[in-house]
C-alpha cells in the first residue's frame, strides 16, 4: 500500500503521468478524475511474471510430449543428476500441497537446465514452459506488489 506521498508521485511522474498526471493536478470533475486515475493505475496492462499454476505446468508437458520422458527419466536415467532433477520436477507437480510454482526461481532454473542437459526436454520444450510464468500486472501491482489496488479514494487523499 503506497503512502500519500508516493502515490502522488506515481500519478505526476511515473510511468502513467502522461495520462494521470493532467487528471490529477487538474481541478474541474476531480471526483471523475480521481476514480480514472485509479482505473489507469489498476489496469492489467504491465508485462509481469507470476506463479504458474501447477495445472497448467503438467498439462503443458502432456501436450508437449515430455511428461513420459519425465517419468522414464526418474525411474531410470543413467545421469544421477538428471534423474533427481526428473524426480523433483514430478514431486513437485504431484505434491497437493503445491498449487503453483516459482519458475523464476534459481532452484527451478538448476531443475529445468539439468533436464535440458540430460536430453529429458528440449530448449525449446523448458522456454514453452517459462512462458507460462508470464501475465499481464497493473502499474500499481508494478510499483507495490502482488494484489495492490488503488482506490479513487486513495488518489483523492494524496492531492
Amino acid at each position: 500500500m503506497p503512502t500519500r506521498d508516493e502515490l502522488r508521485a506515481e500519478l505526476t511522474t511515473g510511468p502513467l503521468a502522461g495520462q494521470t498526471g493532467p487528471m490529477f493536478l487538474g481541478t474541474g470533475g476531480a471526483l471523475a478524475n480521481d476514480q480514472k486515475c485509479a482505473d489507469l493505475l489498476n489496469a492489467k496492462t504491465v508485462d509481469g511474471r507470476r506463479r504458474a499454476p501447477l495445472a497448467d505446468v503438467k498439462r503443458h508437458a502432456i501436450e508437449n510430449g515430455y511428461w513420459i520422458p519425465l517419468k522414464v527419466a526418474a525411474a531410470s536415467h543413467v545421469n544421477a543428476g538428471v534423474q533427481g532433477a526428473a524426480q523433483a520436477a514430478l514431486d513437485y507437480v504431484g505434491d497437493l500441497r503445491f498449487d503453483t510454482i516459482d519458475l523464476d526461481l534459481p532452484s527451478v532454473g538448476t531443475m529445468l537446465g539439468a533436464l535440458v542437459s540430460g536430453g529429458v526436454i528440449t530448449t525449446a520444450q523448458r522456454d514453452g514452459l517459462l512462458v507460462l510464468g508470464n501475465s499481464k500486472i497493473s502499474r500499481a501491482e508494478e510499483a507495490w506488489g502482488a494484489g495492490t489496488i488503488i482506490t479513487a479514494e486513495q488518489v483523492g487523499a494524496a492531492r
